[in-house]
């Protein structure tokens, strides 16, 4: 079967920031966080106007009656772990300490409620002080902390993060941010997002050595000694200047077509009666059947 492109760069250019490409983050061999760690300065970017919490003890779920979220659980036997960690199966807990800054991106944050965000392959639980303040339904988002959190005062945070039965378990990130920032900080959450799917798009190259030495190239535009002497306005004007840098890339992505065909695998065999089966089928091709109707150019499989 022939399919048509649903996204097609050689007609968009770099538009590196899409959603499309945000889908790698889950199915690429290396992390987000492996790829953006292979610079110095996009640490200290990320380390500037985020707090990024790497360091945790785990335990996989063994008791689920157990409050693993509590404060009062003796976790001293946990095993450590850094960020970002894979397992295989069953639902991990992890546990570890957070300051709430006083400070972030040389600004004081007084009383500005704060963000946890949180990538994942799968939904989480996530519990500060033994208490339950959100979940994230599909493995990447945020939940707002208790508003009573005050700069300066430590709190537990634990997750409870499952495995897919065939994908396994993944956490990838963790980090803390302040709410009232968040309009400073959307262009530096667009450049990380931008420099990473660029990082993607040349993996996949055959001519990776060029790009790589453009993408490199305009990292190092970034401002160090801004980040250092906490100058957010030379900082951001070295985002700027490192976007621009990423320009030249945009004969790479126009060279390039991401296809997402719709597609279903039923199993015959699978723990269900027939009719079962024959209820799936047909609530399935009748979902595909109206997507067909509704957008026209929607291709889908079926195995």
């Amino acid at each position: 079967m022939d399919f048509e492109p649903l996204y097609d760069f050689r007609e968009m250019g770099l538009v590196l920031g899409l959603p499309v490409l945000a889908l790698t983050l889950l199915f690429s061999v290396e992390s987000k966080s492996q790829h953006l760690s292979r610079w110095e300065e996009v640490n200290k970017l990320r380390g500037f106007f985020y707090l990024q919490l790497n360091e945790w003890k785990y335990q996989i779920e063994n008791e689920p009656d157990v409050p693993h979220g509590g404060s009062d659980l003796d976790d001293s036997e946990w095993q450590r772990v850094s960020l970002p960690f894979r397992w295989e199966k069953q639902t991990y807990w992890f546990r570890t300490t957070m300051t709430i800054p006083e400070h972030i991106a040389g600004r004081s944050i007084g009383n500005s409620p704060f963000l946890l965000s949180l990538v994942s392959n799968l939904r989480a639980e996530v519990y500060v002080d033994g208490k339950l303040i959100g979940k994230i339904p599909h493995g990447i988002g945020t939940v707002a902390l208790p508003e009573e959190l005050r700069p300066g005062t430590t709190h537990l945070v634990a997750l409870s993060v499952p495995a897919g039965k065939w994908s396994g378990g993944r956490l990838e990130e963790v980090q803390l941010e302040s709410e009232s920032l968040q309009e400073l900080t959307a262009p530096v959450r667009s450049y990380l997002d931008r420099i990473f799917a660029a990082q993607e798009l040349i993996n996949a190259s055959p001519d990776s050595s060029k790009w790589q030495e453009i993408l490199d190239k305009a990292v190092a535009e970034l401002n160090l000694r801004a980040i250092e002497q906490a100058d957010v306005n030379k900082v951001l004007a070295s985002v700027e200047r490192s976007n621009r840098a990423l320009q030249p890339l945009s004969d790479l992505a126009k060279s390039l077509t991401i296809y997402l065909p719709g597609q279903s695998h039923i199993d015959l065999a699978w723990l269900w009666r027939w009719t079962e089966t024959v209820e799936v089928c047909r609530k399935t091709f009748s979902d595909a059947l109206e997507m067909m109707e509704k957008y026209p150019e929607y291709h889908y499989s079926q195995s």
